[in-house]
């Protein structure tokens, strides 16, 4: 059993992807380089750059891809045939939220804007694998977030996020009508076809937006939408959606959503309470679930009761009448439980003894305790209980 202390929540999931550090490269090739030259012949003796531009430019594309924007513009200086290749990347990453830390927000802003405009315009690449603009900007920058939105899809992207938080309240960002008309065209569809991965953070979006690209793009299957006060209600529901991961957050003002999808495997739900509906969903195996306020729960909860024996990884807001529901079922297949109380006592310990019987072959317990004082938290424990020894 072990014991972590935790003040601030765990940092949001993004877009992860493999990074290989410029000196680390340069290494590399070095290596090669002395392992085919000899030293009793230098008249076969070429520079590093003609030995590694033997390579086609599809190979020397793939590994600048795999450095950061800064690591891939620093290789234009290798020799004239490398000048431009960076221009090429399939991955165009803009996260600069630290960067510019100390300076004054317009100052930061504009910075920020003038660099990814001006990477944009260099780049030649036809195809996109990873957009990402990750800063604070909102609805008074509209023009340059709809242009960056426009290149991304005009170019086929893959993955796509758009991470303006925290944003500025009652001034978020969200798609304009013209662009969203666009999307609906020919063009505009052809753009969207590629689409495997969805975020949007700090975002105004309509569920008839969210629905629009749940049907349009073939390919989605991780869907993150986080900070939309205009999305007050979301229908995922159709027996050829090839939706796998669905993560809602933070949209205050949804009352109502439908799932039906045979594909999914793991849905995330953090916010207010919610109509819920569950329709068709064999394949689900992954639920975290946090509703606040507390009492109303299992009005929200209850829809995915009939699903929980096929489980394996459960995280949810622990109270007695939450225990109450599970008491007398089985979870044959779960194997990580996350429970979150708030000022645990003795009797929601024993409530939790009950799922503790129904979970024949749990391996791993996690315990978040809140410690409240006057209704303001003050403390945060986090309890993990490893049940089953890795072999």
């Amino acid at each position: 059993m072990s014991f972590k202390q935790s003040s601030e929540p765990s940092q949001k999931p993004r877009l992860q992807q493999n990074r290989i550090p410029l000196k680390r490269l340069h290494a590399e090739l070095m290596t090669k380089k002395a392992r085919h030259i000899s030293e009793d012949a230098p008249e076969k003796k070429e520079n590093l750059e003609d030995w590694f531009s033997r390579f086609p430019d599809d190979i020397l594309i793939h590994i600048i891809s795999g450095l950061t924007l800064k690591e891939a513009a620093r290789t234009s200086v290798l020799s004239s045939r490398w000048k431009y290749l960076w221009t090429f990347t399939t991955s165009l990453d803009f996260d600069k939220k630290v960067k510019y830390m100390s300076f004054p927000p317009d100052y930061k802003q504009s910075k920020y804007i003038s660099w990814v405009n001006k990477v944009l315009e260099l780049h030649r690449g036809s195809r996109i694998n990873q957009f990402r603009i990750c800063f604070r900007l909102d609805a008074k920058h509209k023009c340059n977030i709809t242009n960056w939105v426009s290149t991304a899809i005009a170019k086929n992207v893959r993955n796509f996020e758009l991470d303006l938080s925290p944003g500025t309240y009652d001034n978020y960002y969200e798609i304009p009508q013209e662009c969203y008309k666009n999307l609906q065209s020919g063009c505009g569809l052809s753009g969207i076809k590629s689409l495997r991965s969805l975020t949007l953070c700090a975002v105004n979006v309509t569920g008839e937006v969210v629905e629009f690209f749940i049907h349009n793009c073939p390919l989605l299957e991780n869907l993150r939408i986080t900070q939309s006060p205009d999305l007050l209600s979301l229908k995922v529901v159709g027996s050829s959606i090839p939706l796998k991961c669905l993560d809602i957050q933070f949209c205050y003002s949804i009352k109502e959503i439908e799932i039906s999808a045979p594909n999914l495997l793991s849905f995330k739900y953090i916010g207010q309470d919610i109509n819920l509906h569950v329709g068709s969903l064999p394949q689900l195996v992954d639920v975290v679930f946090h509703v606040t306020p507390m009492v109303q729960k299992m009005h929200c909860i209850g829809s995915i009761v009939s699903y929980l024996p096929q489980l394996k990884t459960l995280e949810l807001d622990g109270c007695n009448e939450v225990f109450a529901q599970f008491s007398q079922r089985e979870f044959p297949k779960l194997m990580n439980l996350n429970i979150s109380f708030t000022a645990a006592n003795q009797e929601t310990l024993l409530g939790l003894s009950f799922i503790m019987k129904a979970c024949p072959f749990l391996e791993k317990l996690v315990l978040q305790v809140n410690i409240l004082v006057d209704y303001i938290q003050v403390e945060k424990f986090e309890i993990v209980i490893i049940l089953v020894e890795a072999c």
